[in-house]
């Protein structure tokens, strides 16, 4: 079913000014003087002589690869996607090998087209993966670090507390997929009683 969910631009929105501070909060976290949180958080650093770093973590949900423009997400099983710092829609991953290799958005080989479900189901298990990963940043380098690298980005902050605010992102976006599957569902199943007549 390629049906997905009737986001309104304020939802992307503030997804994409989520994604932008949290990508700076990543940045913050490599150059933490007390040490790099995501070598800390069990990440594998790559380092590109041009364009931006990769960091890549697994785990038993799948992988996750972050650049300073983005972030790509495979789950265990379902579709690969990336999603750009600033650009909201995601775009689905054609090649996943090398992902550690890439320095710039232009070398991913994509997929844009409007997000079916699977696409929406995929970040919504990436938005979940960063609201814990924000958790653990809480645990380990406490409330002052990330209000701190937080405040550092400015007027262009969006959350003080990341945390609750992508498990708050991906349980709209969730609320929003299931709305938007079950009209498809009713709105096809009417159409057969209707062709049945």
């Amino acid at each position: 079913m390629s049906a997905g969910p009737n986001l309104t631009r304020l939802n992307l929105r503030t997804a994409s000014q989520l994604l932008h501070q949290q990508c700076w909060c990543w940045g913050c976290d490599i150059r933490r003087p007390a040490g790099n949180l995501l070598l800390e958080y069990g990440f594998e650093r790559f380092r590109h002589a041009r364009g931006s770093s990769a960091y890549r973590h697994r785990s038993t949900d799948g992988a996750i690869v972050l650049w300073g423009f983005g972030l790509a997400w495979i789950p265990a099983a379902g579709m690969p996607i990336f999603v750009g710092r600033y650009t909201p829609v995601p775009a689905e991953l054609l090649d996943v090998s090398g992902l550690e290799t890439i320095a710039a958005p232009a070398e991913l080989r994509l997929v844009r087209r409007p997000p079916d479900a699977a696409m929406w189901w995929s970040v919504i298990r990436a938005l979940q993966w960063i609201g814990s990963y924000e958790r653990w940043v809480l645990e380990h380098a406490g409330a002052s670090w990330r209000r701190t690298t937080i405040e550092a980005f400015g007027d262009k902050r969006v959350s003080l507390s990341p945390a609750d605010a992508w498990i708050d992102e991906a349980a709209r976006l969730d609320q929003a997929l299931w709305s938007a599957l079950r009209s498809t569902l009713a709105q096809n199943a009417a159409a057969v009683t209707a062709s049945g007549d």
